[in-house]
């Protein structure tokens, strides 16, 4: 017998499977994008292959409560490419998703669901807003999904709006409530 041992039997090591834990916690880490901020927050998979949008269907309350406390989330390196996939995701997590009724801006219809960005030429810049919030009915969660990276610049700025009204003098935001001003966008002419 090859490798016998002749004084007895040795000892054996057992090689067998090991139960191993995977959570949804410990599928995907979460960390801020930028460190010392939290705004957005990052969720990489920390093993290959993780389907997103399963993930996410089994993590929504952790997602919910890293919506509200930090305000954004940005999913990087887990392989969604495709508009079927960015909107299952969307779906695993938003009960209610509205359409793009109002047509404010020019957009082009992808699916029900998804449209592209406000295509406005690229000399252009649209100023800072909060997205919808002209609107009647306003989505509780804004999903961006980039198929292609822009060659330069190209960025999405995020801004915390509850952070933004935190910074502004309490005597100014006591004056705003009293005088009843309002966030208001105009379009067309005039």
């Amino acid at each position: 017998m090859l490798g016998a041992n002749p004084s007895g039997p040795k000892q054996s090591r057992s090689f067998g499977r090991k139960a191993v834990s995977l959570t949804a916690e410990n599928l995907v880490e979460v960390s801020p994008l930028v460190p010392g901020r939290t705004l957005p927050m990052l969720a990489r998979p920390r093993v290959a292959g993780v389907n997103l949008v399963q993930w996410a269907g089994e993590a929504r309350s952790l997602i919910n409560s890293l919506l509200l406390q930090h305000g954004a989330i940005l999913f990087r390196g887990f392989g969604i490419q495709h508009l079927d996939d960015f909107e299952s995701l969307m779906r695993a997590v938003s009960d209610d998703l509205l359409e793009y009724s109002y047509q404010s801006t020019p957009r082009t219809s992808l699916s029900k669901f998804v449209y592209t960005s406000t295509e406005y030429h690229p000399e252009l810049t649209i100023p800072l807003h909060n997205e919808m919030s002209y609107a009647r009915d306003w989505p509780m969660k804004i999903w961006f999904f980039c198929v292609d990276p822009a060659a330069e610049n190209g960025l999405t700025p995020l801004a915390d709006s509850r952070r933004v009204y935190e910074r502004i003098d309490p005597a100014v935001r006591t004056r705003f409530a009293a005088e009843g001003i309002l966030y208001v966008r105009n379009y067309g002419s005039g």
